[in-house]
């Protein structure tokens, strides 16, 4: 399957076009990205009522000041919330894709640390009858093989770093994307400090699509281009 021009021809603002009055992951920070034409790059996670929305963290503390983690939250314990004292809320999955519409391409990140797959089950229900551009990604190579089987049409990727902070075998399995052999993903996206490294150089010489994540500035933007490991970018205009 190939990669969709979008990803290589588009800018894609991490988390939204967001600055101080719309935070990452806000409405206002998509509707940034929609006025400007860029693509976005997004997280869906699922609450403990099977609810999906909008946000990266795994804690809503960073974000609302609220110390609640995701797994144990309902979306009523979470509505009245807003983000970094703005007018901001945190959106529900289907508020996004309403706003969206098909109006600019997403990158959407499924964030599932369990075993479970109830988030890629109600994420590709919402999908079903959503007309426009998109693919997904996670760093779990179980929400990649999910896809793999049950929607094997969608362009899928898989996210990666270092994992220094993790055991050895989880390191070494996880940061070498070994996981590639049966989720068979269409692209890998790493982290962007590690453009040098041995696995990147392993996957240019088998000619594995590659993206990047996250320039946070011109500099570091162009350099990923150069490397042909384009970056999704945040804090700068790429344009």
């Amino acid at each position: 399957m190939e990669i969709p021009n979008w990803m290589y021809d588009k800018p894609i603002a991490h988390r939204g076009y967001f600055n101080e009055a719309s935070p990452e992951n806000s409405l206002g920070a998509f509707q940034n990205a929609i006025d400007r034409g860029f693509a976005v790059e997004l997280d869906v996670q699922i609450l403990k009522d099977d609810t999906l929305i909008v946000f990266h963290d795994e804690n809503f503390k960073r974000m609302t000041g609220k110390d609640l983690s995701i797994y144990e939250a309902t979306y009523e314990d979470i509505k009245d919330l807003r983000l970094l004292d703005t007018d901001e809320k945190i959106p529900l999955f289907d508020e996004f894709l309403e706003l969206i519409r098909g109006q600019i391409p997403l990158m959407i990140e499924f964030k599932n640390e369990t075993t479970s797959n109830r988030l890629e089950e109600r994420g590709y229900e919402a999908l079903k009858s959503y007309q426009g551009p998109y693919i997904i990604q996670s760093f779990n190579p179980l929400s990649v093989w999910w896809f793999k089987k049950h929607a094997p049409h969608i362009v899928r990727g898989q996210l990666s770093y270092d994992y220094n902070d993790a055991s050895f075998f989880k390191r070494w399995f996880l940061s070498n994307v070994y996981g590639n052999i049966v989720t068979r993903p269409h692209f890998v996206i790493y982290d962007i400090k590690a453009l040098d490294s041995k696995v990147i150089k392993r996957l240019k010489k088998r000619s594995m699509p590659l993206f990047s994540y996250t320039a946070k500035s011109l500099e570091s933007y162009r350099y990923a281009i150069d490397q042909s490991v384009p970056a999704c970018f945040e804090g700068f205009d790429p344009e």
